[in-house]
């Protein structure tokens, strides 16, 4: 029953599309909740990649209400709002370009998940962009053409009454170390230890450190990333409640390889199946007690689905792009 019910999970994920729609503005001035606005003849949905091209201004004058939906909104022009609330799902991306702008004439909201990223009058220029790694308002967007470091992972796992703390980047430009600091209450913080950073990379680089003998029920891990020239950034804040564990995991696709994240440790084999589009079987792959951050590697190139699932109650997939 177990292994039917993933496979109809892995069906139900083979008839999505695998290529996000992209809907760009087409009439200049045009309002979000136009139809006539948008390429695609509607207005945008969950999964669409938005585009205010350069020299276009979109006009946002009611509440844009999303917060079950997902999109990537890519802004080259203006997008000016009147007294409007724009609340987005989770996974959400707003990206800024060097041409591109947000102004918000009245007063207005930008959310996504459940983190204010903007609220109040004034504009954000590119290059900048907002989503759920970025920091609550007033610092909820924040520049990308700059940041020394593109964090691809950070999560922390319950081992035993140890916290493993791990993070990994894809890009690292002129960056000296990394400090790991912890929290009790998400406010007073305290530096645990420094590991060295590669210093400048365009690989995928795995980081980890162990926090031993941890008795609070609640725990805040960030990691500061230093450069060379002094200049430092955090990363997000993560929690973690240590009296009961986490067996999501969760599964993403960087520089061709696969990210694995075991938020807590799955006792016996698990196994990683490659799947085509059409249901076709590619590679299985097999682990033991897996916890953490686990990349893999395949040969396989173009469109797959990730299946994770072990003999008891694991069982999740996810279509990705190797």
């Amino acid at each position: 029953m177990k292994k039917l019910l993933l496979a109809i999970f892995i069906n139900l994920i083979i008839t999505a599309s695998f290529a996000a729609p992209v809907n760009t503005l087409i009439v200049n001035n045009g309002t979000w909740n136009s139809a006539s606005s948008w390429s695609l003849g509607r207005q945008p949905s969950n999964g669409d990649i938005v585009v205010v091209p350069r020299d276009m201004t979109l006009v946002i004058n009611s509440d844009v209400l999303m917060a079950s939906q997902n999109i990537v909104i890519k802004i080259y022009g203006v997008f000016k709002l009147f007294n409007a609330v724009l609340e987005f799902g989770n996974d959400t991306g707003i990206f800024i370009y060097d041409t591109g702008s947000i102004t918000f004439v009245t007063d207005g909201r930008i959310t996504i998940g459940s983190s204010i990223k903007f609220d109040r009058t004034g504009t954000i220029v590119g290059v900048q962009f907002a989503d759920k790694t970025t920091a609550d308002e007033p610092y909820g967007f924040q520049p990308f053409s700059t940041l020394p470091v593109k964090f691809v992972g950070f999560t922390l796992t319950k081992t035993d009454n140890h916290v493993l703390v791990q993070w990994a980047t894809a890009q690292e430009i002129n960056v000296e170390l990394f400090k790991i600091e912890r929290s009790y209450d998400g406010a007073n913080w305290s530096s645990l230890a420094s590991v060295m950073a590669n210093g400048n990379s365009n690989t995928l680089n795995n980081y980890k450190y162990l926090d031993k003998n941890i008795i609070a029920k609640v725990v805040y891990y960030r990691i500061k990333t230093i450069d060379w020239d002094g200049k430092s950034m955090y990363t997000s804040v993560k929690k973690l409640r240590t009296e009961n564990g986490n067996s999501a995991v969760q599964i993403a696709s960087v520089q061709n390889q696969v990210l694995l994240q075991f938020y807590s440790e799955i006792k016996g084999n698990v196994a990683i199946q490659f799947i085509t589009p059409n249901g076709q079987l590619i590679e299985e792959q097999v682990i033991k007690n897996p916890v953490g951050q686990i990349v893999l590697s395949s040969r396989f190139r173009g469109p797959c689905i990730i299946a994770v699932s072990n003999d008891q109650s694991l069982h999740t997939a996810k279509q990705i792009i190797l």
